[in-house]
């Protein structure tokens, strides 16, 4: 029987040994090294990436910037409104289909109809943000109901698997 020095860890998944890593109080996480087709290297530190701690990194497993909290609603609208629209507009669309405004920590996730826009409407920090994101070349993957209903209230599993998909 071999015996060795060292304890073996074994993690049940990515994020869990991730968050071990980078967070052992031997070293502080100051930076992230990105390799490019094994010889290009580029050293970002932390704070140039916006990056406060170690669960910032864990992303879609609910450590990311849409954390799983309880009392949280989650709604997706497809093809509503014209893309084009500001802040006030989509608000008028929230309050058409929900019958209340933007508030809490409830989030509100728009689509355009090519499915490679979406417009993620909240509120934070006592104000409501509007953030757009558009693909290229892909597209956002919906199922044909939530295609079909135009509003429906989704689970933040849903919601993670939206902004990480891609067809």
């Amino acid at each position: 029987m071999i015996t060795f020095p060292f304890n073996v860890r074994v993690f049940e998944d990515v994020n869990e040994k991730l968050q071990s890593l980078l967070s052992q109080p031997a070293s502080e996480f100051d930076s992230v090294i990105f390799v490019f087709n094994h010889s290009l290297r580029y050293k970002l530190t932390k704070h140039e990436l916006g990056i406060h701690n170690v669960s910032d990194l864990l992303f879609p497993h609910g450590y990311g910037t849409f954390q799983k909290r309880t009392g949280q609603n989650y709604y997706l609208y497809y093809n509503c409104v014209g893309f084009n629209a500001g802040l006030y507009r989509l608000q008028e669309i929230v309050h058409s289909y929900s019958s209340t405004y933007v508030q809490g920590r409830d989030l509100h996730l728009f689509i355009e109809r090519s499915r490679k826009k979406m417009k993620l409407l909240y509120f934070k920090d006592n104000q409501v943000i509007v953030e757009l994101r558009q693909l290229k070349s892909q597209k956002y993957i919906l199922t044909k109901q939530e295609r079909k209903d135009k509003y429906t209230s989704i689970t933040w599993k849903r919601l993670n698997e939206i902004l990480s998909s891609r067809e």
